[in-house]
């Protein structure tokens, strides 16, 4: 199982080699995907910034996030120029002080870059069947990923059978239902959306349905922190009208 990960992270990795950008840190020229309206908020925002958040948000919440495929595309870009700088700067003496300084910024964006992609192969592979067995899961991820987590189901489905469905007895076989009289598949771990997170209004919000009978509602406030159940903020988390903590 630790095959298909080591190999999905690699192909990430080497992504870096191909790809061409603008500085690390450079601010952006317009608005990025996930950054604030407000003019005064965003123009001080760098890619980092809105990886850092990525990942952040990654952390907390307990599905999986849609792909953030035009601000990793940047990321890798400027990953990859400034390793073209910290190469053309390294054969210069008097520049030793400045590659230093590249290196560290490259490391601390690789950081954030590695760690965002490992929370969601985790999550990925955790509900790998849950993902495959639904079309909206499957668009949240990207071309590598959907590719990472059909071999992974295919190699948890092969060792499975081996080592354990091929010897229970007939009805006991499966490996999504508990036995052949279960009418519903219901061995598929799927993420808890009724699980509490923390999270901060980034506009106000009037009358946030909190129950099915819409008995029990509230008002949030910009940059008020709250502790909500997930279903709830689910529409607003897609709308970037909150953000997870």
């Amino acid at each position: 199982m630790d095959e298909p990960n080591g190999r999905q992270n690699g192909e990430f990795d080497n992504a870096a080699e191909e790809l061409r950008p603008e500085d690390l840190g450079e601010e952006l020229p317009s608005v990025p995907d996930g950054a604030p309206e407000e003019e005064d908020d965003w123009t001080s925002i760098t890619d980092v910034d809105l990886l850092r958040r990525a990942w952040r948000q990654e952390k907390a919440s307990p599905e999986v996030l849609p792909y953030e495929t035009a601000l990793i595309e940047r990321v890798m870009e400027q990953v990859n120029l400034q390793m073209d700088n910290i190469a053309d700067s390294s054969s210069d003496p008097s520049q030793e002080l400045v590659v230093m300084m590249y290196r560290m910024d490259l490391q601390r964006v690789m950081y954030l870059l590695r760690a965002y992609l490992r929370v969601r192969l985790k999550k990925i592979e955790r509900f790998c069947q849950h993902t495959l067995s639904s079309e909206e899961e499957m668009e949240k991820l990207s071309l590598k990923e959907q590719e990472f987590v059909t071999g992974y189901l295919m190699i948890v489905e092969k060792h499975t059978t081996e080592l354990v469905l091929g010897k229970m007895p007939p009805n006991f076989g499966s490996l999504i239902k508990q036995s052949d009289t279960s009418e519903v598949p219901d061995m598929i771990p799927m993420p808890s959306l009724e699980t509490f997170v923390f999270c901060k209004s980034k506009g106000t919000v009037t009358g946030l349905q909190l129950d099915e009978e819409g008995d029990e509602t509230v008002d949030l406030t910009p940059d008020d922190l709250y502790v909500l159940r997930y279903s709830p903020v689910r529409g607003l988390l897609a709308r970037r009208q909150l953000e997870l903590l």
